[in-house]
C-alpha cells in the first residue's frame, strides 16, 4: 500500500501510514523503554507532552510523504503534476477556444456595418470581423464570441440584437446557416490526464493506431469524446478514423459537424506519416436504438420515475459502449435496466437478438416503446 493505504499500478509498497494515536502510542512507548525508571508516563508530565508533539509532527512529515509519493506519478498527481508531465511528453492542452459565425444583419440602403460591430445574443457579446454593407436589405457578416467557451455557441435563427444603434440597421440581428460554432472550454484534468497517459504508455511509431488516437483527441478546437480508427479502412495504405465529440447530452456524446470533422482532417493531416496514401476523418450517422420493454416494478415506485431512469440508464451505456457498426448485446441492455432503482423485473420484447447499427452508423439515441 502507499502511504494513506492506497496503491498504484497494481502493485503496492511495504510502507503503510500509520494513525495520528498509533504514532502517540510508539513514541509513548519509546519513552518509557529510555527512561532510567522504566515507569508509567505521568499524564500532563513532559514526556507526555513530548510524546504528543513528535507523534504530531512525525503525522505531518507521513502526509508529506503520501503526498510526494502521489504527486510523482501522472496517475495520481494533481494539477500541476499532470501537466508538468504532459509538458514534458509533449502532449499540448486544449485551450478554450471562441464561437464564430454568420450574423445577418437587415436595414436600409447601403448603411456599413462596421468592422468590431457588437451583437448580443442571450448573455454573450459577438464582434463582427470585418466591414460590409447592406446590399438588398441584408448583410452577412462573419463575427467571433469576445469569449472563449461553449456557451458561445448558437444555433442557426437564434437571434439577438446590437449593444449600440447604427442608423439604417435593425437592432434584432439573426445568426446564420450553420450557426456559431467552434466554442469549447478549457480542457478539463481527468481527459487531458487520460490522453498524457495515453502518450506515455503508447510512445510515438510513425503512425500506429494509437498515435492516430491521440492525434484525433488533440485536435485544437474539438473536444473529442471517442474516436474509432481503421488501418487500411479506404483500401491498402490508408486509414479512416470515425469520431465523435463530447456533448451535454443525455449520452454524454454527440455526432461532430461538419466543421469539426475538418479541423481534425486537417490536423492530422499535418501528423501523419507523409508516404500514405489517404487519411479520412469523419463521424458516423446517427441510429436510435429502438427497444420494446414490458417493465414490471417493485412495490411503491412510480412508473413515470422508474422510466425516465431506465432511459437514463440506457443512454449511459450508449456512452460507454456505443460504436460504428457494432452489436450492443441485449445481455448488456438488460444489466443497464435490471440495475435502475425501482425495476423489479423486466422483458425485452423487441429486438430478439444483439441489435447492430446500419453500415457507417451508431447507436445515439434510445427509442423505447413500453407495453
Amino acid at each position: 500500500m502507499l502511504p494513506g493505504g492506497s496503491e498504484f499500478g497494481g502493485h503496492s509498497l511495504a510502507l503503510s501510514r500509520p494513525t495520528l494515536a498509533a504514532l502517540y502510542a510508539r513514541v509513548q512507548a519509546d519513552f518509557v523503554a529510555l527512561s532510567q525508571t522504566g515507569g508509567a508516563i505521568l499524564r500532563q508530565s513532559v514526556e507526555w507532552a513530548l510524546a504528543r508533539i513528535i507523534a504530531v509532527i512525525a503525522h505531518g512529515l507521513y502526509a508529506y510523504q503520501d503526498d510526494r509519493v502521489r504527486q510523482a506519478f501522472p496517475d495520481t498527481a494533481d494539477e500541476p503534476g499532470v501537466r508538468r508531465w504532459g509538458g514534458l511528453f509533449r502532449v499540448p492542452e486544449n485551450p478554450a477556444t471562441p464561437a464564430a459565425g454568420p450574423l445577418v444583419f437587415t436595414g436600409s440602403g447601403t448603411t456599413s456595418i462596421p468592422a468590431g460591430t457588437e451583437v448580443r445574443i442571450g448573455s454573450w457579446l459577438y464582434t463582427t470581423d470585418t466591414t460590409g454593407a447592406i446590399s438588398g436589405g441584408t448583410a452577412t457578416r462573419a463575427a467571433t464570441a469576445t469569449l472563449v467557451g461553449s456557451g458561445g455557441n448558437a444555433p442557426a435563427a437564434a437571434t439577438g440584437s446590437l449593444t449600440n444603434p447604427i442608423a439604417g440597421i435593425d437592432s434584432t440581428v439573426t445568426v446564420g446557416t450553420g450557426g456559431l460554432i467552434g466554442g469549447t472550454n478549457a480542457e478539463q484534468l481527468e481527459p487531458y490526464r487520460t490522453r498524457v497517459l495515453n502518450r506515455m504508455r503508447n510512445p510515438p511509431r510513425g503512425g500506429t493506431t494509437a498515435d492516430y488516437v491521440a492525434w484525433i483527441s488533440e485536435t485544437p478546437t474539438v473536444a473529442t469524446f471517442k474516436s474509432w480508427v481503421y488501418p487500411a479502412g479506404d483500401g491498402v495504405g490508408t486509414v479512416a478514423a470515425a469520431f465523435v465529440v463530447t456533448d451535454s447530452g443525455p449520452t454524454g456524446f454527440a455526432l461532430a459537424d461538419s466543421g469539426e470533422v475538418a479541423a481534425v482532417q486537417a490536423y492530422v493531416d499535418t501528423l501523419r506519416p507523409a508516404d500514405m496514401r489517404s487519411f479520412r476523418a469523419y463521424t458516423p450517422t446517427g441510429e436510435a436504438l429502438a427497444l420494446t420493454i414490458d417493465l414490471t416494478l417493485q412495490p411503491g415506485a412510480v412508473l413515470a420515475t422508474v422510466r425516465a431512469a431506465v432511459q437514463a440508464s440506457l443512454n449511459a451505456l450508449l456512452g460507454a459502449e456505443s460504436e460504428p457498426e457494432t452489436a450492443l448485446p441485449l445481455s448488456r441492455i438488460g444489466e443497464a435496466i435490471s440495475t435502475t432503482a425501482g425495476e423489479y423485473k423486466h422483458v425485452i420484447d423487441s429486438p430478439a437478438s444483439d441489435p447492430t447499427p446500419a453500415t457507417g452508423a451508431m447507436f445515439t439515441s434510445v427509442a423505447i416503446t413500453w407495453s
